[in-house]
């Protein structure tokens, strides 16, 4: 367990390293996620329906909260609109970061540094906007998934989180809805395919939460000054939370 995980301390110095096991990345998000339903209901949070408010409310509801978590109390911070770390002028939603020296896989973070970005979607996306964001955009890069294939978000990291706010419509309408979106750009544009689908990682423990995974293949995003780096795979762990 997280809560039983040593501190290493290094010789003449004050830094403390906290030594994390490969799985903390899941293990946090399955408390992100097991959290969403207490943030909703929180009676002191102002009712709100734009994706910049609740991640604010989000954000604002995790950094309290996690101080209480095993394993991560007051290790953590929740950052709104924190800049991502390879293209500057791409912002995360939410970015998870360490408050002290974290090691996860022999990598070195520090409190300047992303364990994870989050990336969040209402759904239905509003109607003045391209209905499929949650996934891919016609115009610009603002698809959720699209931006983290072609590493515009995330090109450091091998995982990522998605966040969807549920406003309309059941669980099943969107699973079918997205992965029927997907299985259209999977005919027609060659860096998607059907392995890009999402599938429910457990049945919903509650109404409230539906926890799905999916993995993707990147080929390097297109836009950088130097030349491209092929990029690994990614997997997106994908929450939604029902508001309605």
């Amino acid at each position: 367990m997280l809560a039983d995980l040593p501190i290493q301390s290094g010789s003449g110095s004050l830094d403390k390293r906290v030594q994390l096991p490969d799985t903390a990345r899941h293990e946090l998000f399955e408390l992100v996620a097991n959290a969403l339903p207490h943030w909703r209901d929180d009676r002191n949070r102002p009712e709100a329906t734009a994706e910049p408010d609740l991640n604010d409310q989000l954000s604002a509801y995790l950094n309290d909260v996690c101080r209480k978590w095993d394993g991560w109390g007051g290790r953590l911070q929740f950052a709104r609109e924190s800049r991502d770390e390879v293209y500057k002028n791409r912002n995360i939603d939410v970015a998870v970061k360490p408050t002290e020296m974290i090691v996860i896989d022999d990598r070195t973070y520090n409190k300047y540094q992303m364990l994870f970005p989050i990336e969040c979607k209402r759904l239905p996306t509003p109607e003045t906007r391209d209905e499929r964001e949650y996934v891919v955009t016609e115009e610009r890069i603002l698809g959720g998934i699209q931006r983290f294939k072609m590493g515009f978000h995330g090109a450091d990291h091998a995982f990522a989180a998605m966040i969807g706010y549920v406003q309309k419509e059941s669980f099943p309408h969107w699973l079918k809805q997205i992965n029927g979106w997907i299985g259209d750009l999977a005919g027609v544009e060659p860096n998607w395919s059907s392995q890009d689908c999402l599938q429910p990682l457990k049945e919903p423990s509650s109404e409230d939460v539906y926890v799905l995974q999916s993995r993707h293949k990147r080929a390097g995003a297109g836009r950088r000054k130097e030349p491209i780096t092929p990029l690994g795979d990614i997997e997106l762990r994908h929450a939604w939370i029902k508001m309605n």
